[in-house]
């Protein structure tokens, strides 16, 4: 169901168009494996290679549906703490996530740096990074460099250093999550 959900997602931008801006956010566990990042649905009991390839979705088919909608902005935002409590990790070798590249027109965004592992949130809370990302992400006027700028300050400033989020982007146009002259609140 993940994956058709991110197929439709990426059908509908196709049909707003080329002035979309697609943002995917994905807040879960993720894992690498012989230089794949991958995202773990919910329930996915992951204990041997195949069941990766069979149960889990390949981060690079989530950015590759997302840009082939042709639209001039996407923004893949991954919030992992990239390991799975039923992996047996020593088993499989998995480590933080593999560097990805933006494609033209985009930003991934990765709650840490690449070979890294990040916090998770408490049970029924945040992780450090969605908590940081929430914040400026609704700042009036910030550009979405400043936003994940400060994500990233904070983060860090809240893991004493051992958290330092990332970026790698290609974006070609400004955009702001909420413009300057926006209203926030219950009117606007």
């Amino acid at each position: 169901s993940m994956r058709r959900a991110i197929e439709e997602f990426g059908m509908h931008l196709k049909e707003v168009g080329p002035k979309a801006v697609g943002v995917f956010y994905y807040a879960g566990h993720g894992i690498q494996v012989d230089g794949q990042n991958y995202l773990i649905p919910i329930a996915s009991d992951i204990r041997i290679k195949i069941d990766i390839r069979e149960k889990a979705i390949k981060a690079s088919f989530v950015l590759r549906e997302i840009s082939s909608a042709g639209n001039n902005m996407n923004l893949f935002i991954l919030d992992t703490c990239r390991e799975n409590k039923s992996t047996n990790r020593g088993r499989l070798g998995i480590q933080g996530f593999k560097k990805m590249d933006a494609p033209a027109g985009s930003m991934v965004a990765f709650s840490t740096g690449s070979g890294d592992l990040a916090k998770d949130g408490p049970p029924g809370g945040n992780s450090p990074y969605s908590k940081a990302l929430a914040e400026y992400i609704s700042t009036p006027g910030l550009t979405v460099e400043e936003v994940f700028k400060n994500t990233r300050v904070k983060v860090m400033a809240k893991t004493n250093k051992r958290q330092i989020p990332r970026e790698d982007s290609s974006l070609t146009s400004d955009f702001s999550f909420v413009p300057i002259n926006k209203k926030v609140g219950p009117e606007g």
